[in-house]
């Protein structure tokens, strides 16, 4: 599905004659049907005809139609919160819609991001209270939070975030990218936006964390690499080595040059694979390579960070006993077998 949408004309239709002859299962699968819009609007503007165009034309104005009701929304709230005097950068769906795929109803836009500086999220969260939004996120360490969900009555979904990254969370990690953020209007609403650089970064970033459930970020990330008038590739490797997160970075890079032909300089991919991995970037390439650890990984990492925020932090007795215990299940599954 992705490489019918992302590669040039010959390879579309290569890759849609695969996907066409069960195109209605395929659709009864979130994921896949999630990317109907975007591929009607690939074989469109390919000028690729098909019978199913028609069908697929329905899906897509459906999306349009939900979305112009979630952009509606979204310039209230970013409306109310600049009356209150609290900075916002609206984040993913709706800055990528708007900046670079330029079709409102391209994108499966589901909950509304917006991020407020660290300072400011209570402030945010009592004006969010204020107009109806209920906190729906549940764990057993708040200190540890870059953000809340927040619903509404009528179901409109809100991610207040005041950390960019779950990688970093630390008090002015983002002063950086809300200095080079750029302005942003959402019908007609004032706000602010990721810079181009700053984007492709959060969403490789964002795309290694769920590229085993969800390929949206391929899409989103070669969008903003064709698209964007330019990208700071210095100021990229220096973000990701200062956020300890070159791996994910090299990783995701790497698989959009050479799956996809992503016009990615080759000394950037050279300079990401010469790179010296930090203890964190460590356990998340055996969180990523080992499932049967993965856990486990990730408890080290929210302590690793917990020392850096000063906030709770997870048992590191914890982390050991559990990551002792799975690691002797993986390998007594591996005598076994």
């Amino acid at each position: 599905m992705v490489r019918a949408i992302a590669l040039p004309r010959e390879e579309t239709i290569a890759a849609w004659s695969k996907i066409r002859a069960e195109f209605d299962s395929h659709c009864n699968h979130h994921e896949f049907y999630r990317l109907v819009p975007q591929l009607y609007r690939s074989l469109v503007d390919k000028k690729i005809e098909d019978e199913l165009l028609p069908l697929m034309r329905g899906a897509y104005k459906k999306n349009w139609y939900t979305n112009v009701l979630l952009f509606k929304r979204a310039a209230e709230i970013l409306a109310e919160l600049n009356a209150a005097k609290i900075e916002t950068m609206a984040l993913n769906g709706i800055p990528l819609e708007l900046s670079y795929y330029k079709h409102v109803g391209s994108l499966y836009l589901f909950h509304i991001d917006i991020l407020v500086p660290y300072a400011d999220r209570n402030k945010a969260l009592a004006k969010l209270d204020s107009l109806g939004f209920v906190v729906q996120t549940k764990s057993n360490d708040p200190h540890l939070f870059c953000g809340v969900i927040l619903v509404d009555a009528s179901g409109y979904r809100i991610n207040l975030h005041w950390f960019l990254m779950s990688e970093d969370p630390v008090a002015n990690a983002d002063h950086q990218m809300w200095c080079r953020a750029i302005p942003l209007a959402v019908q007609g609403t004032e706000t602010k936006a990721l810079d181009h650089s700053s984007t492709l970064f959060q969403i490789c970033v964002q795309g290694f964390r769920s590229c085993s459930t969800s390929s949206h970020w391929v899409l989103d990330a070669l969008q903003v690499i064709n698209t964007a008038p330019e990208i700071d590739w210095d100021y990229i490797l220096d973000t990701a080595k200062q956020r300890r997160v070159s791996y994910q970075l090299r990783t995701t890079l790497t698989y959009l040059a050479g799956s996809f032909k992503a016009e990615i300089p080759e000394q950037v991919l050279h300079q990401l694979e010469s790179s010296s991995l930090t203890l964190i970037e460590w356990c998340d390439r055996l969180w990523s390579e080992n499932s049967a650890i993965g856990g486990s990984s990730g408890r080290l990492l929210a302590y690793c960070r917990g020392v850096r925020t000063k906030s709770r932090r997870p048992s590191i007795s914890r982390f050991l006993t559990d990551l002792t215990r799975q690691i002797s299940a993986k390998l007594k599954f591996t005598f076994l077998v």
